[in-house]
């Protein structure tokens, strides 16, 4: 039996806020309480801050550098936040509120529902999931607590059409942000997957597109259809409103919803537009993971500023919404434990508390640095207002059969599939590839009918179109009245003529007499139908269709067949059907009005690959190293290709990945008889075609390169040859149609993980091509390490492997300069990656080669950068070894000085006050000898700040005022003058 306390705020004396607690039961009330508001509640170590604030900062901003001193101010937040959650229990529950609450301990906490009452937005704002009994723990884990609004109108009535048959979900994945953005299939995949695996009766239908204007015209379309709406997207608060009666006053702050526009672009929707259309389609519950959708604050307007509270106002019944930014790892695990909980109770509080329960399980998150440790299970809120006598929203669930499993929404048996060749996703399903699908969304708003996806062999095109089909299928996106559900696949590796193509429409939309119309009557009767309704064909292959100029390979259907395919899809343009290509290659032959090219399909990324290798090898026995080093450089040769992983992966039952990795770098050796290695070797046959002898030293260069091939880096490589450019142009287009290469933006072009290996065999480079590749990789990493490192990040991640074969070439060929360049790029790069381990080895690496050639301004380089990265290894006894090593190489006196300050930073780190002292004084000779007022100030300030340490304060002052002099004279352009000469003796 349910048992239900409230805490509901009844106002202010002496600005302190008052409480009371009731028992629902009963209707008894507490004495008057007063508690501690988070917005003055101390954090320990930090007298300038508040639990609020720097909450905020804990949830939002501290995975963005876990490091350091802010690894202790998250402890100091959580250690008040614990201490905040006690104080209030303890103040809430005494006396007989203390009874009441051990009443419901007895009772159940599972069965309590805490329910927080307030028309102040600040005290909504409060972080009530954080009470914590001192005997029990943190309360939100064990029972259901919930905002409310007090002085509302009850909720509005359930539409009287509302299905009590099964639960029906519209899904808005709103993406406006591009490549930039959260990936679509982040939470929505999972849902999909969860509403199949329960095994009861939920519909779920994707709002396409996810637009505000289509979110109403589809609640107009299904009135009472709908029992939750999920927006998947952003939220966002602290906005200016539309301006009132003043040209100088705007409205306070309020909580906003991004939509998507027409375009694609953010579209932002306020709360109380949103809550209007809510409440005219009587929605009964709204999941809303879009950041900062329950926020609210000081300066908000209302108790109804954020997106839920509005919500809520307006006569929704329940409003799951996130109080903070929230973390697309925290909510992969919140919104499939909220469902699952919510599929099987129907209780929307009970599904908050699994979510959080789920979250607090799984608490390490993806941050910069990996993955970390953050307690954001309190970002998901409740706000829920009851509806006198109503006991449940959503149908009782119930299991269905096999033979109801293939009931269609309407209620009527499904007489047809998907077709046959759609139906089967491959051995391990679609896996990742959810920015790939949000591009495919997005590319059914084109006017262009066609909609190619090109990319490289192997790379999983074929995979990624069934698997969209299999996405609209699972999501509404398909007309299910139509045969196969609207969707014809078309592969072209087997086609020769474009009548089958259009007699596998007629067929099954005319009948089988139409199968004797001329060409030209059946060509437009398709093109009717196509037209008219809502199809989706699928052209797989479609490279065989051209064949692949400069090489043997010869086109599958002739001129005028693959005119009257390009004239369908210009006239197809404007009508209701899309045809999805895949192809190697960008087929140029087709315009933009016929085709809208998507981004080409690169490999897979991130935990898609392991998630991919874990499907590989547990079909072998096996499982998935990921702490193995040999391992997951045998995967990152691989660069993501599906096809690639799979046939190398084949046979680890035989092979160590070690043994595996070092055959790698010989040649290119897949499972023998699997179908993946197979289309590999296909692909790369085109290199033992009748290609061009001349091309020759272009395709030593490529076999050369790893990952990326520029053109203009080629023509670099390339300009002591007798090669003409156009010839390297015509090269590069032969391999990308081949599907052994893809271009990507401007001049670079992504290379099949094969290729380098094939072509090492196949087409060794002479010394001279090596050489050539060596010098110019040299020049380009020397100039990406004295540009900007964040404008630099691309272009030296692409290149990142062709750096490391460049130097190996180069310490074969002992290449000095080469050598030199590449190990300090290599090393820097490393060092702005945190990537600390690797740096430190780099940069010893390169003291040893300067200590065998004598060279002391070399090894000064290296022996300070190895202080430095020590130094933010905290390990500062072999930083100041280092440093102090530094200072026996040089008599440069801006180096000098530059090493004197380190020692100096260092030995205050270790608090030795005095060598501090005296070094910096060191180093402020040098500085000054050199006229060096840059350094000089920053030298002088850390000697304040020494002072200030040791509590000299006149001392102190004394150099922050001189660092300061020093600063605005040297934006004077005045040298260090003799009166801080002084100061230096």
């Amino acid at each position: 039996m349910e048992s239900q306390l409230q805490i509901k705020h009844i106002g202010y004396q002496d600005d302190q806020p008052q409480f009371q607690v009731i028992r629902q039961s009963d209707m008894k009330v507490s004495d008057t309480i007063v508690l501690p508001s988070p917005t003055t509640f101390p954090v320990e170590g930090r007298p300038e801050h508040n639990l609020q604030n720097d909450l905020r900062w804990y949830l939002e901003k501290f995975l963005e550098l876990p490091l350091g001193g802010y690894l202790h101010t998250a402890e100091q937040i959580q250690s008040a936040l614990e201490h905040w959650g006690e104080s209030c229990f303890n103040a809430l529950f005494q006396g007989r509120s203390r009874d009441w609450f051990q009443d419901a301990r007895r009772n159940g906490l599972k069965n309590l529902r805490i329910k927080i009452a307030s028309e102040d937005p600040r005290i909504l704002a409060w972080p009530w999931e954080t009470l914590i009994d001192p005997e029990g723990g943190t309360l939100a884990h064990h029972c259901r607590i919930e905002r409310q609004l007090n002085q509302m109108h009850d909720p509005l009535a359930l539409p009287d059409n509302l299905p009590t048959d099964r639960i029906n979900i519209l899904l808005v994945i709103a993406r406006p942000y591009g490549d930039s953005d959260v990936g679509f299939h982040a939470l929505s995949r999972r849902m999909v997957e969860l509403s199949r695996d329960q095994n009861v009766p939920v519909h779920i239908d994707v709002l396409r597109p996810p637009t505000f204007e289509q979110l109403r015209q589809t609640l107009y379309d299904k009135p009472g259809f709908y029992h939750i709406v999920h927006f998947d997207g952003h939220g966002g608060y602290g906005e200016a409103g539309h301006p009132v009666d003043s040209s100088d006053v705007f409205k306070g702050t309020q909580g906003m919803l991004i939509f998507e526009d027409d375009q694609g672009e953010p579209n932002e929707v306020e709360a109380a537009v949103l809550s209007t259309l809510m409440a005219e389609y009587q929605i009964p519950i709204m999941v809303l993971n879009a950041c900062q959708s329950a926020m609210i604050d000081e300066q908000a307007d209302d108790a109804f500023a954020s997106v839920a509270a509005s919500l809520l106002r307006a006569g929704i019944r329940s409003v799951v919404a996130m109080g903070y930014n929230l973390y697309v790892s925290g909510a992969q695990e919140f919104v499939p434990a909220f469902y699952q909980r919510l599929l099987r109770s129907g209780n929307v509080g009970e599904a908050t508390r699994a979510g959080r329960q789920a979250m607090l399980a799984q608490a390490k998150r993806v941050c910069m640095l990996g993955e970390h440790e953050l307690q954001d299970w309190l970002v998901p809120v409740l706000y829920q207002q009851d509806f006198p006598g109503e006991e449940r929203v959503l149908p009782e669930p119930v299991t269905l059969t096999q033979e109801q499993r293939f009931v269609l929404p309407t209620g009527e048996e499904s007489t047809d599939t998907l077709p046959d060749e759609v139906l089967r996703l491959g051995d391990y399903g679609l896996i990742g590839r959810g920015q790939a699908i949000h591009a495919l969304e997005k590319a059914l708003r084109q006017p262009a009918a066609g909609m190619l996806v090109h990319g490289m062999a192997g790379v999983g095109k074929t995979t990624l179109a069934k698997g969209f089909v299999h996405w609209l299928s699972d999501t509404g996106g398909l007309d299910e009245t139509l045969p196969h559900s609207g969707v014809f696949w078309f592969g072209f590796d087997g086609i020769h003529s474009v009548e089958y193509v259009l007699n596998q429409i007629l067929e099954p939309t005319y009948g089988l007499n139409a199968l004797a119309a001329p060409l030209e009557q059946k060509y437009e009767a398709v093109l009717r139908a196509l037209r008219d309704n809502w199809f989706l064909l699928i052209w797989d292959n479609f490279e065989s269709v051209s064949g692949i100029t400069g090489t043997e390979v010869s086109p599958l259907l002739g001129d005028d067949d693959r005119g009257m395919l390009k004239r369908l899809l210009a006239d197809l343009q404007g009508g209701k059907t899309k045809v999805l290509i895949t192809s190697r290659s960008p087929e140029r032959w087709l315009n933009q009005v016929e085709c809208y090219r998507l981004p080409p399909l690169d490999g897979l990324r991130g935990e898609e690959i392991w998630a991919y290798c874990n499907a590989v090898v547990s079909g072998l026995g096996l499982s998935v190293k990921r702490d193995d080093e040999d391992f997951k450089k045998l995967i990152e040769e691989l660069d993501g290709n599906p096809l690639a992983i799979r046939a190398i992966l084949l046979r680890l039952p035989d092979y160590s990945a070690k043994a595996l990795l070092e055959n790698l770098k010989e040649q290119f050796v897949g499972a023998e008889g699997d179908e993946s290695t197979k289309r590999i070797m296909a692909a790369l046959a085109v290199f033992d075609r009748d290609l061009r002898e001349e091309w020759e030293p272009i395709l030593q260069l490529i076999g050369l390169h790893q990952k990326v091939v520029r053109y203009n880096y080629l023509k670099g490589m390339l300009q002591q040859t007798i090669i003409s450019f156009e010839e390297v142009v015509i090269c590069l287009e032969v391999l990308q149609n081949s599907g052994v290469l893809h271009g990507l933006s401007g001049d670079t072009y992504k290379i099949h993980p094969a290729v380098h290996f094939y072509l090492q065999q196949k087409h060794p480079a002479s010394t001279k091509i090596q050489n050539n590749y060596v010098e110019i990789m040299a020049i380009i990493a020397d100039q990406v390490k004295q540009n900007n490192f964040l404008k630099q990040f691309e272009v030296f991640k692409e290149n990142e492997r062709n750096f490391h074969f460049a130097l190996t070439l180069a310490k074969k060929n002992d290449d000095d300069s080469s050598i030199v360049a590449l190990i300090q790029a290599l090393a820097f790069f490393a060092q702005e990656c945190f990537e600390f381990e690797e740096a430190l080895g780099l940069f010893k690496e390169l003291g040893g080669y300067a200590l065998s050639r004598s060279d002391d301004d070399l090894l000064c380089i290296a022996t300070y950068n190895v202080g430095t990265i020590y130094e933010l290894k905290n390990e500062n006894h072999l930083a100041l070894d280092s440093y102090k090593a530094g200072i026996t190489l040089t008599n440069n006196i801006e180096e000098r000085s530059f090493f004197f300050h380190q020692i100096g930073l260092v030995n205050q780190k270790l608090e030795n006050y005095q060598s501090a002292k005296f070094n910096y004084k060191k180093s402020l000779v040098f500085k000054r000898r050199n006229n060096d007022c840059k350094g000089f100030s920053m030298t002088m300030h850390q000697l304040a700040s020494l002072e200030q340490s040791n509590s000299n304060e006149k001392q102190a002052e004394f150099f922050y005022e001189k660092a300061l002099e020093i600063k605005k004279n040297r934006i004077r352009g005045s040298k260090i003058g003799q009166e801080h000469r002084i100061i230096t003796l």
